[in-house]
């Protein structure tokens, strides 16, 4: 049976615009710490992590750092699981053992990239119909791995369900609706629009294994000039440590 792949062209389309790694692990001498994507569901080694996080961001706040871990997480969802349906029209395989986080070990922030241990994707072709491929895509995606990771942090930490997905919603809104359009070109925009108008109006609650498609609860939300949504729900990054902030679109400080 045919394996597909993204191309190098592709992988090297997400590293250019998205946070994805490319390069040699081999040859970075021991200055790379890999985190395996079993670790997430792991609660003792998730655990770890997010003990290890909060050291590194000199968080005073166990669920703020959690919030922290699961805001970026959310970003490598979207670039990384939707940014590729969308404009490859190719679904990576996106399970906890092809998932890899890539950060310099001498960095000082939490500022990981993604990796797949292969790049093994699905086709719209190898289903009846492309929407039948953009179902299974998502329950994959939303349900089978963004769930049960949100699960895990919420278990740990006691963070909202609720903050985490719209964490999610956040940067799915950002790519689809502001984002897109400075990278792409009409053809992939049409693709691009088509397929957000399914993820916020077709897509049930089954997908993402809550009863509601959580990323319409968060679609009617309030607008800053630029047209980013105003936060429902804060995702407490204020309460990281003493030199942190507000992030632009809290609802504290947007009324």
């Amino acid at each position: 049976m045919t394996k597909y792949k993204l191309t190098d062209k592709e992988v090297q389309f997400l590293a250019e615009h998205f946070q994805h790694f490319v390069g040699d692990l081999q040859s970075d001498n021991g200055n790379i710490k890999i985190y395996s994507g079993t670790q997430f569901i792991d609660h003792g080694e998730m655990e770890k992590l997010l003990f290890e996080l909060k050291q590194l961001l000199h968080s005073d706040s166990l669920v703020a750092t959690a919030s922290a871990f699961a805001k970026k997480y959310a970003y490598f969802i979207v670039t990384a699981g939707l940014v590729p349906i969308s404009v490859f029209h190719k679904f990576p395989e996106f399970n906890f053992e092809n998932v890899e986080l890539i950060r310099s070990s001498d960095s000082p922030k939490w500022d990981p990239k993604i990796k797949f241990a292969n790049n093994e994707v699905t086709l719209p072709g190898e289903f009846d119909s492309r929407e039948k491929w953009l179902k299974s895509s998502y329950t994959r995606l939303f349900k089978d791995h963004v769930k049960e990771l949100f699960e895990v942090i919420h278990d740990l930490s006691r963070l909202s369900m609720k903050v985490m997905w719209e964490n999610l919603a956040h940067h799915t809104f950002w790519f689809y609706e502001r984002f897109a359009k400075n990278i792409l070109d009409d053809e992939q925009l049409k693709t691009v629009k088509e397929d957000f108008q399914y993820l916020i109006h077709k897509a049930d609650g089954e997908m993402f294994g809550e009863e509601e498609n959580p990323l319409s609860y968060f679609a009617d939300l309030n607008r800053l000039p630029n047209g980013a949504p105003i936060r429902k729900y804060c995702c407490l990054t204020y309460l990281l440590n003493e030199e942190s902030n507000n992030c632009k679109v809290c609802p504290h400080t947007n009324k």
